[in-house]
């Protein structure tokens, strides 16, 4: 659906794909086309195709370019090669995100030269990495190949910090470290990345807000505007509210005689690089201390977040379990067999087709998505999709539903042959226990972005606000990530991410 913001031409591509699939009479095609065009329509558009004078198109291509004019402030800038150069590796940005970001430029990019391409991925890297050192060293003619050595390096990477994550997990259950235990490493870290110039040419890089301003995740007194000997001396007027570290642990032959920390008054390291220090500040400030010390950078982050919402905090452990409360359901479409309960139990796969992200594709939402949905809002996600060669609107995508259910009177009009329903009488169980029978199954096609799923359908006869609900065996055999909050249902195809937008209007009718 079309409502205005969106690219006229792709709209255009879109609507024109599978309507140039379908067998439509020379002598009404063109009829068809004009007519069919307002289904695809929504909001701004729409009242813009209702206020087309009578007899004013005569073929669907003076209806495009009449469309096309009027949303022209809506097209999307052409991207070039250029572009490839403001996509700039930050710190502490895995690869995997680099590499999803560049290719996600690239491929909007009409006619992209492979030897800029490699420049510019080159060129955004960090240049301390491994992956930039190995592509200065050897060179790659065609991009396949600079992929190739990216994503070696990215599951290098993975497995270092998978393996670093276990490592961590055991050390914490066998012992807590102390806060001057934390501190050590601090010391060898920064003094190779102080002693590295090739830094330099990164330091202005816009910081994203993960390392804006989550001061409990990454922890940074750069954040402040006085100095580190005015702010030992703001934190020791500030009494019992600073925990202060004990004296270093490590040895004196393992210590730089010539660091000084104020905060541990011993010596082994600077005061700006003293990580206790780091995490205490940023402990502070969670607690709303120190606020006023902050630059006007990090005031302007703050104030981004919102009026007096705190800086990000760390999850709070769970609590205590006193008792343990079960669940009996019921229903064909929810029975397990104690194999499968066993499996799901010890963590085993269970057999059947695997659904996965392809190359670097991720599912997510955005703030800009959310900004075309009328809010507050507690609305279903309520969609249209393209079932059994028709367009069936008022469709539930419901994941709390086990079952993919199609009502008897959508069935009906579907216009089946009897013979495509098996008749099959399963039990439903309702919200307050109550049974229902279903009047059989039947095998449809459903088709969403390119992407046409043979989907099992539950056909019950009964009154129902929606026409289908779409339940967790469609939502998992997309592969899907359904969010109610935006109105959105993703899915993976071989040709990236493709969603489907949910009708808000119907959803609330």
């Amino acid at each position: 659906m079309y409502e205005g913001t969106g690219d006229p031409d792709n709209h255009i591509a879109q609507y024109k794909q599978p309507m140039l699939a379908v067998a439509i009479p020379r002598d009404a095609r063109e009829a068809t086309m004009c007519k069919g065009f307002g289904s695809t329509l929504t909001g701004p558009a729409l009242q813009w195709y209702i206020n087309l004078p009578t007899k004013s198109i005569k073929s669907f291509a003076a209806l495009s370019d009449k469309f096309v004019e009027q949303f022209a402030s809506s097209r999307d800038l052409e991207k070039n090669s250029d572009d490839l150069y403001e996509i700039l590796q930050h710190r502490n940005e895995p690869l995997r995100s680099y590499i999803a970001h560049f290719n996600q430029v690239k491929v909007a990019i009409p006619e992209c030269n492979a030897d800029t391409a490699i420049s510019a991925f080159k060129r955004g890297l960090l240049p301390e990495g491994e992956l930039y050192k190995e592509l200065i060293k050897y060179k790659c003619r065609i991009m396949e190949d600079v992929l190739s050595r990216a994503w070696a390096q990215v599951r290098w990477e993975e497995d270092v910090a998978s393996r670093a994550k276990a490592g961590l997990k055991y050390d914490q259950k066998s012992s807590k470290p102390t806060r001057s235990d934390r501190d050590e490493p601090s010391h060898s870290k920064s003094s190779k990345e102080t002693s590295n110039p090739s830094r330099g040419r990164y330091q202005h890089r816009p910081l994203p807000r993960s390392e804006g301003m989550m001061v409990s995740t990454w922890p940074d007194i750069s954040h402040l505007a006085i100095s580190k000997p005015e702010l030992i001396g703001v934190l020791r007027q500030m009494g019992p509210q600073v925990r202060w570290p004990p004296k270093m642990k490590a040895a004196e032959a393992n210590r730089n005689p010539k660091g000084w920390c104020e905060f541990h008054s011993d010596h082994g390291h600077t005061t700006e690089n003293c990580m206790a220090l780091k995490m205490e500040v940023a402990e502070l400030l969670k607690k709303g201390y120190l606020r006023e010390f902050l630059s006007d950078k990090a005031k302007n982050l703050l104030n981004k977040e919102g009026p007096g919402l705190p800086i990000e905090a760390a999850p709070a452990l769970p609590p205590q379990q006193d008792r343990v409360i079960h669940v009996i359901t019921g229903g064909s479409e929810v029975i397990h067999s104690k194999k499968s309960t066993r499996n799901a139990r010890n963590g085993q796969e269970a057999e059947g087709p695997e659904h996965l992200l392809l190359g670097t594709d991720e599912i997510s939402f955005t703030a800009r998505e959310q900004e075309k949905v009328l809010t507050p809002h507690h609305d279903a996600v309520a969609i249209s999709l393209t079932i059994a060669n028709c367009l069936v609107k008022r469709i539930l995508v419901d994941n709390g539903s086990s079952s993919n259910i199609i009502f008897y009177s959508a069935f009906a009009d579907l216009g089946l042959e009897p013979t495509a329903l098996t008749r099959k009488a399963t039990p439903l169980v309702g919200f307050s226990g109550e049974v229902k029978k279903t009047f059989g199954e039947v095998l449809l096609p459903v088709y969403a972005e390119g992407v046409n799923q043979a989907t099992k359908f539950l056909v019950v006869d009964c009154p129902s606000s929606y026409n289908v609900i779409l339940g967790r065996p469609w939502i998992h055999d997309m592969g899907a990530g359904p969010s109610t909050l935006h109105h959105l249902v993703k899915f993976p195809t071989p040709w990236g991410i493709r969603a489907v937008k949910g009708n808000q209007e119907n959803a609330r009718s």
